[in-house]
């Protein structure tokens, strides 16, 4: 649960990702898919399926400017220095890098740093950089018993858009939060169309009635 610092910021459910798979800020109005959904995967592959019927249908890559605010809203820390600075952020607290990790998703695994293990949220964005490569975001959590210092880094990293896909790191995918999620009846309705409506079933019923006094009939 959100506390009253960044009470906007909370975990939701998703119909097609599950329980606790989107981060939804309320803030601005912005649903943040969990990083660890699109580990492995390039920056072309994951955008390839943004329209309809595809993995991430509804969803788009988020800028560095929505994951600067994001961080902001939620630690407290930058928003104002460029997106290639580094941001240190307290590991204590409610507002730490450790409670955001947790909600974006650790892509490192389950482990968290207060069990004495790195974890970070590392996904890329929808920002290019001069070299024409896609520029990763990164929310770094060191472990408790270490000397590095927490931090998130809006332009940590670049990545060609057709290769270097790595298991340690996913996207940042945002959408709307005010766009209704598939509904149930969008799964069954299609399924009730291909039933046959009931007059068609009584006919065909009589039908069969028919045949069989027909076949008695000349039997006898």
């Amino acid at each position: 649960m959100a506390s009253a610092a960044h009470s906007s910021i909370m975990s939701a459910d998703d119909l097609v990702f599950g329980t606790d798979s989107v981060t939804r800020d309320t803030g601005s109005g912005l649903d943040w898919l969990d990083v660890t959904l699109s580990t492995n995967r390039t920056f072309n592959d994951v955008s390839g399926h943004f329209g309809v019927g595809g993995d991430f249908e509804g969803w788009r890559y988020a800028s560095g400017s929505e994951v600067d605010a994001l961080a902001y809203a939620f630690t407290g820390v930058g928003g104002v220095a460029g997106l290639t600075d580094k941001n240190d952020v307290s590991s204590e607290g409610s507002n730490s890098i450790d409670a955001l990790v947790l909600l974006l998703g650790n892509v490192l695994g389950t482990g968290n740093a207060s069990g004495g293990q790195t974890s970070w949220t590392y996904g890329l964005i929808d920002d290019i950089s001069n070299s024409g490569y896609r520029w990763a975001s990164l929310f770094y959590d060191a472990p408790e018993n270490a000397t590095a210092q927490d931090f998130y880094k809006v332009y940590n990293w670049t990545f060609a858009v057709d290769s270097g896909a790595n298991y340690a790191r996913g996207s940042f995918l945002v959408r709307a939060s005010d766009v209704p999620e598939p509904s149930i009846s969008d799964v069954i309705e299609p399924l009730i169309s291909d039933v046959p409506e009931p007059s068609i079933i009584a006919l065909f019923g009589l039908g069969l009635v028919g045949l069989g006094f027909a076949r008695r009939r000349r039997q006898a």
